[in-house]
């Protein structure tokens, strides 16, 4: 309060004040990190699931960086199982999801606003075959699987890729059918190689994140030139 200057002021007294002033820069910080906010407790919530997996049977890599012919990889989860090597990618929305695989973005609709992101199975992909790159074995080892938040809905979604809620997440990991047996040696091994190839410096992380967001920003504006044309080209 004394730091702030705030006093008794017409009719609330300096504690009011004290707490008006937090809550106004609580939603400042909200306008301004609210997407960062959100996907951080998305990525806590998937943390404390597979956290509750057997440790005996299940080695978890979380945040992992890895760099396949000079491009960066950030994978949410790697979870090494009995069943093969998940990689898992989490999606904190709201709304209902439409797509396929083979739409470069999806839509996410909220009320009556619509949203383009990465189609999360192409993104998937491309970490599955930069965690194979390290692999000596790779044949059907490696698993994609797209994790939802529980309050989203996922309709017209034509894909083969699993993709799950929240809620779902740790006894797919449990119960999940695979021809794939690894031995505890072998996920012991796979874990190692990971771990050892995981990115850890930090100004590496921020290029990366910084031409994810340049991207994202190019996205929109590429859109609007090839509709400009396609329009124009009625015109003509």
């Amino acid at each position: 309060i004394r730091k702030e200057g705030l006093r008794a002021k017409d009719g609330h007294t300096a504690e009011e004040r004290l707490q008006s002033y937090v809550i106004g820069r609580m939603e400042k910080m909200l306008a301004k990190h609210g997407k960062k906010i959100i996907g951080w407790f998305g990525e806590y919530w998937t943390k404390e699931s597979i956290s509750k997996l057997p440790k005996d049977k299940y080695k978890i890599l979380n945040d992992v960086f890895i760099e396949v012919n000079g491009r960066t990889h950030q994978i949410d989860h790697v979870v090494v199982s009995p069943y093969g090597i998940f990689s898992i990618e989490t999606k904190q929305y709201n709304g209902y999801i439409t797509g396929n695989k083979y739409d470069k973005k999806w839509i996410r609709y909220a009320g009556n606003k619509k949203y383009y992101y990465e189609n999360p199975i192409r993104q998937n992909y491309g970490h599955i075959k930069a965690i194979e790159s390290y692999l000596p074995y790779k044949k059907d080892i490696c698993h994609s699987l797209i994790v939802f938040s529980n309050r989203c809905e996922l309709k017209r979604l034509e894909v083969k890729t699993p993709i799950i809620k929240m809620r779902d997440l740790k006894s797919y990991l449990i119960y999940c059918k695979s021809d794939v047996f690894l031995t505890k040696e072998d996920i012991n091994y796979y874990s190692m190689i990971l771990e050892k190839n995981n990115i850890t410096d930090k100004n590496i992380r921020k290029n990366h994140v910084i031409n994810i967001r340049n991207n994202k920003f190019q996205y929109p504006f590429r859109v609007f030139i090839k509709k400009y044309f396609k329009n124009h080209r009625r015109m003509v």
